[in-house]
């Protein structure tokens, strides 16, 4: 007898099996959901705000946007995810729309951002886009300069973001739908 979970069940009436392994978000253990997108008069805002992951103050990421399951972007960045607009209420509030924080630049919706809003617009009106991230590791080495000893921090989230991306590409023949350019 083979044992089926009621959710695999479920997936395959619905053909969600039918998504490629790499590109299914379900195969991301490491990956924590940051939020839901959503819209209102054309602005993004967040919903479900794991406000952990959000508002931590760490700034080496890969992160991925996600359209129900599927993998749709595999980004990197070495700012903070989120930057809350208020101190004073972090549980409710978005964070700052503009470019001193990742998921503030995709509200903010200019260049490159734009573009994967456009794409993902009738998606996010029907509420089934995600952001995911996962913390990269920040290692550290000591390099002797002139007789001098300087700490040097190395951050991995570019190198990481790539690899997942050939990962993918390697597996389905293409990167994620909105990974338009290598790096």
């Amino acid at each position: 007898m083979i044992d089926r979970t009621i959710e695999q069940l479920i997936d395959d009436i619905m053909g969600c099996n039918a998504l490629p392994y790499e590109l299914d978000i379900r195969n991301y253990k490491e990956f924590h959901k940051v939020c839901d997108v959503a819209v209102d008069d054309n602005k993004w805002y967040y919903k479900n705000i794991n406000h952990d992951i959000m508002y931590d103050e760490h700034r080496s990421w890969v992160y991925l946007i996600v359209d129900g399951y599927t993998i749709k972007k595999v980004g990197e960045t070495g700012r903070r995810l989120g930057i809350p607009e208020s101190k004073q209420d972090i549980i409710g509030c978005q964070p700052v729309s503009g470019s001193t924080n990742r998921l503030g630049r995709y509200r903010a919706g200019d260049g490159t951002d734009l573009y994967i809003r456009s794409a993902l617009k009738s998606a996010v009106l029907s509420g089934t886009v995600s952001f995911w991230a996962l913390r990269c590791p920040v290692t550290s080495i000591t390099v002797t300069v002139s007789g001098k000893k300087f700490k040097v921090n190395r951050q991995h989230h570019k190198d990481l973001e790539e690899s997942i991306i050939d990962a993918i590409e390697k597996a389905t023949g293409a990167r994620p739908a909105l990974n338009k350019n290598s790096k």
